[in-house]
Order: C-alpha cells, then structure tokens, then sequence
C-alpha cells in the first residue's frame, strides 16, 4: 500500500473542509479517546486552520437524557438532534447528539503522520445539518460569538420580502 505524505493529506483535507464536513479522529483533541469519532464541521477559518466542530455525540442516549432531566440548564429538547440506528452507516447505534458541546480544533499534519484523522467522504443530509445548526443555536451554553461563526448575524436577520 502507498502512503502519502501527512503534508499531501492535509493540504488536501484543508481544501474540502466546510460545514457539514464529517471527519473520524482519535488521540488528544479534542478530548482524549483511542477511539474513532465522528466530527461534524460547523465553521472552518483558513488563514488559523481552526475548525470549530461538533462531536457525534453518544450511543447512550437514555444516560445523556436523565443528565439533561436532571440539569435543566441544558436544553435538551432543542439542543439534542436524535438519530435513529442505521440512519447513516457512521452511526450504526441509535445516536444523540449533543449541540450543547461544541469545541475548537486546530488540525495539523500531526494529526495525518499518526493516523489519528480520518476523512470521510459521507454526508449528512441537508436537513439534518440544518437541525444540527439549529439545535446549536438554541443552546443556552454555547456563547454568542461561537454561534456568530457557525451562522452570522447577517444571516439570523429576517429578510423583508
């Protein structure tokens, strides 16, 4: 098997990054996992390289909701999008995903050399991303200037007809 160089792979990474782009990742960031797993872009600044991103959330989605239940800060029933098992093929388990946690990423060739990101050439549908951008921007954690980059003011005006 050939192997391209962590320089080829990123710089190609870089070019397809956009919201709704989906990414597998394992190691230290965001948080430290062995484990693959799925990344959804929500922005992506080209001159940092910074992906702001959203975790796929959990297969527990009974323990995530009695934490919600229990924290009534959260907002679990606009800030959590649920798929079913099998919607996508990169969430073979039932799966919520938690728009309360959105984290900052800077990606580097390290990141390629280890083998700890993966692109992936899947997509979530238009509406579910929509959902997603949506379940963000009713959560009452995440601060105004994050939801500013994911969608910009000019675009949360409503539009005279």
């Amino acid at each position: 098997m050939i192997q391209i160089p962590s320089d080829i792979q990123v710089n190609s990474f870089y070019r397809s990054l956009r919201q709704g782009f989906l990414f597998r990742m394992k190691g230290d960031e965001p948080f430290l996992s062995d484990k693959y797993h799925v990344f959804i872009v929500l922005n992506y600044n080209p001159h940092t390289h910074e992906a702001l991103i959203l975790v796929n959330g959990t297969s527990q989605v009974q323990k995530r909701l009695r934490y919600y239940h229990s924290n009534p800060q959260r907002r679990a029933d606009q800030a959590t999008i649920i798929f079913e098992a099998g919607k996508y093929p990169f969430f073979p388990k039932k799966t919520l995903i938690d728009c309360n946690s959105v984290t900052t990423c800077c990606i580097n060739s390290t990141h390629f050399a280890n083998g700890n990101l993966q692109p992936m050439s899947e997509r979530l549908s238009d509406e579910d991303l929509q959902r997603i951008i949506e379940g963000v921007m009713n959560s009452r954690t995440i601060s105004p200037y994050i939801k500013n980059k994911i969608q910009p003011q000019e675009e949360n005006r409503v539009k005279p007809y």
